[in-house]
């Protein structure tokens, strides 16, 4: 059980699930088709996924070159028909999201283990490389606030002493090891365009995972996600402070 309360409110525009794997060699998109119509009743919207390879060369005394080759279907894309629930299926890893309205942990997990194991079974991945916990916040903060960030999000870029504390725009990702319980977590911390003259809305940004390689009928794998959950957690409530905590209560 999490330490951290639950937020009925919470500024969730997408949160997800993402399991990375390796193949059998050969594997082609007739394992993607045979998951696509096994979860087609309940995930009607369907795009194909293409992926494409760029080189870009340098030559002395020449401009760089750019060559492209052609795109290849690589898994689909499948969504709810309201489009609030979307699952990937791809010749490298499996992801379920769930955007706005987010609902819960309980239910973000075990929509994605049923989908999971459909994929398992249509896919046969011979190991997991990369499991994580993504979730993307919005928070709109007040835009009349002075020391905009160091007061209402602690983590955050620190402008130096004698200039003006408050920033328009800035971009800022890190990436902090975890011990315990052992795993990562990428941040990545924007402001973007607001729709009200007194608000900045920012993007926060947790990205929580641990690489390795797993079996794909591991039971543990599951309590992995759990510890995930934890250190995403432990980043957005020791990041947020009390009374921003509250508005989303």
């Amino acid at each position: 059980m999490s330490k951290w309360p639950h937020l009925p409110k919470a500024p969730i525009t997408e949160a997800l699930i993402d399991i990375r794997v390796q193949l059998p060699a050969g594997s082609d998109m007739n394992r993607m088709s045979r998951f696509r119509d096994d979860v087609r009743a309940d995930y009607p919207n369907c795009r194909e996924r293409r992926q494409c390879c760029s080189l870009l060369m340098f030559t002395r005394g020449e401009p760089p070159r750019m060559e492209t080759g052609p795109a290849a279907p690589d898994g689909y894309l499948l969504a709810s028909m309201d489009n609030v629930q979307v699952v990937q299926a791809r010749l490298d890893g499996f992801t379920f999201s769930r955007m706005r309205p987010y609902e819960n942990w309980q239910h973000l997990r075990d929509s994605a283990r049923g989908l999971w194991e459909l994929y398992r079974e249509a896919a046969g991945p011979l190991t997991i490389t990369r499991v994580a916990v993504r979730y993307i916040n919005r928070i709109e903060l007040p835009l009349s606030a002075t020391d905009l960030l160091g007061r209402w999000v602690s983590t955050a870029p620190r402008i130096a002493p004698g200039l003006p504390q408050r920033l328009t725009r800035f971009f800022m990702k890190l990436s902090i090891p975890f011990e315990s319980p052992p795993g990562f977590v990428n941040v990545t911390e924007a402001i973007e365009p607001g729709k009200h003259a007194d608000c900045v809305p920012v993007i926060f940004d947790i990205d929580a995972f641990l690489p390795g390689a797993f079996r794909p009928d591991d039971e543990a794998l599951w309590r992995r996600f759990e510890d995930l959950r934890e250190i995403k957690n432990d980043v957005f409530f020791s990041s947020i402070p009390p009374e921003v905590v509250e508005w989303f209560q």
